[in-house]
């Protein structure tokens, strides 16, 4: 039997009708629609989203996003992270990707195996078991996180004034600047894996902190995430930062049925813009970037390694023992020079594909499937507002970037040990009762 988490338990928990599901689903896929052929191909034509328009193609890609619709409206019934995700997938990369189907004709075989790839993916989400883990105490949690947010804290503070002489940097369009002048740092490779899973484990802290009262350690903490803003630009640093608080402000249990209205919202903000102030910042920034670009390099992969020789993780997992790959360039860069014209890192199906073919797309599902029910296994008992930016956050990497990095360098591992050992509000009742006891 599934184990509900205790913050939601023995309270009904929110379904929304699937006339609700449909409707916002539908008029999302619309405003994607209008945003591809009235922003995105006018302006980015010529990297590849461009247009030829056949009605039937348009048509069977809404038959197949209708058949999916029961899928997507399942996750709402749970409150388990992996099924936020997983509808987050849906949302921000399956129904794009049936936009740009709808829209630029692709290969019949990229097609099926795409299709396939989101069939296989939801069917291990149903059939796959979730499972519990022991329980640590309250000694083990509170060390583990204060011990955590300590050494996350000098580990940033120490290459913020080795690298950046502590600058702060709120500028959103310099970041590429920042990013190249990043790639010459040269850091121990501890410190460097230290640093990248502090993007991830310091918006749950915030959160966490915020929670439990303790706001000068939250704030001091959303500083130390504005230094590695500051680093090197990464924008869904400072995404996650904003995450952070409005999950704690806005988010509770079970409004997954939120995702799709608040994308909905941003989607007709794009369009309002474009129309009353003739700019389109908003496309640019968050809708081509994170939703179209994603789907575009899906293709890209499949053009490149159908006819090319597949890397079997040589680049990542099995080149640390030793096995070279061979690709000399990093196969991000690789599809960037080829089709694109700068580094195209992707996750997903593409991770799948130019790994392993079509075998990858039976398998890669299923480790993502697997990495996801040990999210659901360290987050039982966490109150919903910690959450939002680890799901967030997880969903975009694991979108954006290969399995194997995710778990490692993006620090999902590190993200799931923190959530595991945070304190419960047990363990908060149990130091509470202590500290009482003593004054007595």
């Amino acid at each position: 039997m599934e184990v509900n988490s205790l913050i939601t338990k023995n309270k009904k928990i929110y379904q929304p009708s699937l006339i609700l599901t449909i409707i916002g689903i539908f008029f999302y896929r619309i405003s994607l629609d209008w945003i591809y052929v009235y922003q995105v191909n006018p302006v980015w034509a010529y990297s590849g989203f461009t247009i030829n328009f056949d009605f039937i193609r348009y048509f069977l890609t809404w038959l197949v996003l209708i058949a999916l619709i029961p899928f997507i409206s399942k996750n709402y019934k749970s409150n388990k992270p992996s099924s936020a995700i997983i509808t987050i997938f849906y949302l921000i990369a399956f129904i794009p990707a049936s936009v740009l189907m709808a829209f630029k004709p692709m290969d019949n075989e990229f097609i099926i195996l795409f299709l396939l790839y989101w069939v296989i993916l939801s069917i291990y989400h149903r059939i796959i078991p979730y499972f519990n883990l022991r329980k640590p105490i309250a000694k083990e949690s509170h060390f583990v996180t204060n011990s955590v947010l300590i050494i996350f804290s000098l580990v940033v503070i120490y290459i913020s004034y080795k690298y950046t002489n502590f600058r702060i940097n709120l500028n959103i369009f310099n970041v590429y600047e920042l990013r190249e002048e990043a790639k010459e740092f040269d850091m121990f490779i501890i410190l460097k894996y230290l640093y990248s899973a502090s993007r991830v484990v310091l918006p749950t802290l915030i959160v966490y902190f915020l929670v439990n009262s303790k706001k000068p350690i939250a704030f001091w903490l959303a500083l130390i995430q504005l230094l590695i803003f500051s680093v090197d630009g990464s924008k869904s640093v400072l995404f996650s930062l904003i995450l952070a608080f409005s999950g704690y402000f806005i988010y509770r249990s079970n409004r997954i049925s939120w995702f799709v209205w608040l994308l909905l919202f941003i989607n007709v903000l794009a369009i309002l813009e474009e129309r009353i102030l003739e700019t389109t910042y908003i496309m640019t920034i968050f809708i081509r970037r994170l939703m179209f670009l994603p789907q575009l390099l899906n293709y890209f992969y499949f053009d490149f390694f159908s006819k090319n020789e597949f890397d079997y993780f040589r680049q990542s997992i099995i080149g640390n023992l030793g096995i070279d790959s061979p690709y000399i360039v990093r196969i991000p860069i690789i599809i960037g020079e080829n089709y694109y014209g700068s580094s195209a890192n992707n996750g997903l199906f593409s991770d799948a594909f130019y790994n392993i073919g079509i075998i990858g797309i039976l398998i890669m599902p299923f480790l993502i499937i697997l990495a996801l029910r040990l999210l659901d296994a360290c987050t039982m008992g966490l109150d919903s507002r910690i959450l939002i930016a680890s799901i967030i956050t997880t969903s975009l990497n694991l979108i954006s970037s290969s399995f194997f990095t995710v778990l490692l360098s993006h620090g999902f591992l590190a993200l799931c040990l923190i959530l595991y050992y945070l304190p419960r509000k047990e363990h908060l009742n149990i130091s509470s009762s202590k500290q009482i006891a003593v004054k007595q």
